[in-house]
């Protein structure tokens, strides 16, 4: 019975988790377009470096463990075709202590994307990251979703619910 129960409630949790609905963000100067779940919040500009979006869950600052956060990048780059860039990005990331689990492409609203998972320990808490990468006029744009590795299952439907929003 307690065995049911559970289940239920991961059922209910997951099935709440991909059903938030999302408020469009459009970036004031980057022109980028991406959805935002519900009480999640978008932190000030400058608040944590340079990047051009932060997005974290309602509890981020509060209970870390249950809630992920998401990451918006917009850089300058050398010409390249995306294929020459994203292999540098991989190197880079490997350098900055990331584990690369896994790449792939898929392609949000005609646009073609390269897609990674990531893990990086930081302590004793494990990281696990979902980057989409592309590139555009020698910008490359990167939406990084980032939950402690425990819960990231849960919350990886959210997370590709949001990057299906993408528009750049």
């Amino acid at each position: 019975m307690k065995q049911l129960i559970n289940f239920l409630v991961l059922l209910l949790f997951a099935s709440n988790v991909h059903s938030q609905k999302l408020k469009t963000y459009v970036h004031p100067t980057d022109g980028f377009e991406i959805g935002i779940p519900k009480k999640w919040v978008v932190e000030k500009p400058g608040k944590h470096g340079d990047m051009s979006l932060l997005v974290t869950g309602p509890r981020y600052d509060k209970l870390y463990l249950e809630d992920g956060s998401y990451i918006v990048d917009l850089r300058e780059t050398q010409p390249g075709s995306l294929e020459e860039i994203y292999a540098d990005r991989v190197i880079f990331l490997k350098q900055m202590g990331f584990e690369v689990i896994q790449i792939g492409e898929t392609y949000i609203n005609k646009r073609l994307y390269k897609m990674c998972y990531l893990l990086k320990s930081s302590g004793p808490l494990t990281s696990k990251y979902l980057e989409y990468f592309t590139v555009k006029n020698n910008f490359v744009f990167t939406a990084t979703f980032i939950a402690v590795d425990k819960n990231f299952n849960k919350l990886e439907p959210l997370f590709k619910k949001i990057a299906e929003t993408i528009k750049y």
